[in-house]
């Protein structure tokens, strides 16, 4: 069975929290620095977002995190409907920022590698591409395997 790694945040929690959770899955998942810092910034993202739009009153969102054939995929869930997937746009682009939430879903659109509206489960999803950096890695060190086994490489016998 797949791993999960879930966070349930909400109003009180500080960044502190935040960082705790995107570095466990930066470690489990072996993220580089580049896709930390995104994961970093789409949560804060988050969090400012559902400060202001619940205006001072309780907010609880979900965030459950797992891997898929598609990338690593951070499914944000708002019970209270500030987030909701219909928000999601088609496209992001900067004339998103003259919108309503434009500011939120630019930046979490221009963070991931994909953002998609899952309205059967009432998520958002952030997807990160991970896969294509693993291999990326794994033809490097392949590469590096196969000119290292077939290189120049005298047998002498004595």
């Amino acid at each position: 069975m797949a791993t999960h790694h879930n966070i349930t945040l909400s109003g009180q929690d500080s960044m502190h929290k935040l960082e705790r959770f995107a570095e466990e899955v930066s470690n489990y998942y072996h993220l580089d620095d580049t896709y930390f810092s995104n994961v970093i910034m789409c949560l804060d993202a988050l969090k400012s977002f559902c400060e202001q739009g619940y205006q001072g009153e309780e907010w609880l969102i979900e965030i459950d995190v797992f891997s898929e054939r598609k990338g690593l995929v951070f499914s944000v869930k708002d019970e209270g409907g500030v987030l909701s997937p219909s928000m999601v746009p088609e496209q992001v682009t900067p004339e998103l920022l003259d919108q309503e939430a434009g500011e939120l879903l630019f930046t979490l659109g221009s963070l991931s590698d994909v953002m998609e509206g899952n309205e059967e489960n009432g998520t958002v999803e952030l997807i990160f591409s991970t896969h294509s950096m693993h291999r990326e890695l794994s033809l490097k060190r392949a590469a590096l395997l196969n000119e290292y086994f077939h290189q120049g490489v005298e047998v002498r016998s004595n």
